[in-house]
């Protein structure tokens, strides 16, 4: 309690937040080596506090984001600072997600788990937003809805192999419905923004993109079917052997 006060105090107004983040973590790595639940919850809750800080106070009252999502008065304002804490963001949010998996009996772990995967993919959508709509608003402004577009369709396809991989259809149904966005944006706004030159360069991305993902389809199409037959298989085989027992009890009844 007293370093969370203290060292705060001492830090720069955007270090504060590197802090909660380390502390966040730190947390989190004491309660898997003495097996505190209570510990956890204090991890979460530091997290919270240090996640709402960096995206509503450190975005817009120190780094310049204003309503457009672009950085101002330039993409180079205050950037040392704001690649050091959005780093630092990513990578202890991810340690703290590897520490969390390793504590035992820990209630709903799964739905925990994802659901702190997901934040940090979001966090993740987030800062490389801001970044690549900041850098070519100020260097390369025709091009900028461009470069967003071809961002999301990056993610899109990145969720949408982590789904195939990993056999997540909920992964999945999400990369769908970002590529859905991503391509409404491209016909129904980016046409009407972009040169000729940019529209052409936007659909070329989204034919590779479309390619892409009928490739990883392909490939993982198999290995789909065959997860889904062997749960189905093993649903089966434990109804019989339910079944089994059930007839077997009732012939020693009788």
């Amino acid at each position: 309690l007293i370093l969370s006060i203290t060292f705060p105090i001492i830090f720069s107004k955007e270090l504060i937040t590197v802090f909660w983040f380390a502390e966040a973590t730190a947390l989190m790595w004491i309660s898997k080596s003495i097996n505190s639940k209570k510990l956890v919850y204090g991890s979460y809750a530091v997290l919270v506090i240090a996640l709402g800080k960096f995206f509503t106070i450190d975005y817009f009252y120190n780094f310049g984001l204003d309503d457009n999502f672009v950085i101002l008065p330039s993409y180079t304002f205050n950037i040392l600072s704001r690649y050091i804490i959005s780093a630092f963001l990513l990578v202890s949010f991810y340690g703290l997600i590897k520490l969390f998996k390793e504590i035992k009996e820990v209630k709903k772990q799964h739905l925990i788990i994802a659901v702190l995967w997901s934040m940090w993919v979001i966090s993740l959508f987030t800062i490389t937003n801001v970044e690549v709509s900041s850098f070519f608003y100020t260097y390369f402004s025709e091009a900028r809805f461009v470069a967003v577009s071809i961002l999301w369709a990056i993610f899109a396809i990145s969720l949408m192999y982590t789904g195939l991989r990993l056999n997540q259809k909920i992964v999945r149904q999400v990369s769908i419905a970002l590529f859905m966005i991503t391509v409404s944006k491209v016909f129904f706004f980016d046409i009407s923004e972009l040169g000729v030159s940019y529209k052409f360069i936007s659909f070329i991305v989204l034919g590779l993109i479309l390619i892409l993902t009928s490739y990883l389809y392909r490939k993982y199409k198999d290995d789909l079917i065959g997860h889904n037959e062997s749960k189905e298989n093993t649903i089966v085989n434990n109804n019989l052997e339910n079944n089994t027992v059930e007839e077997r009890n009732n012939n020693e009844e009788v």
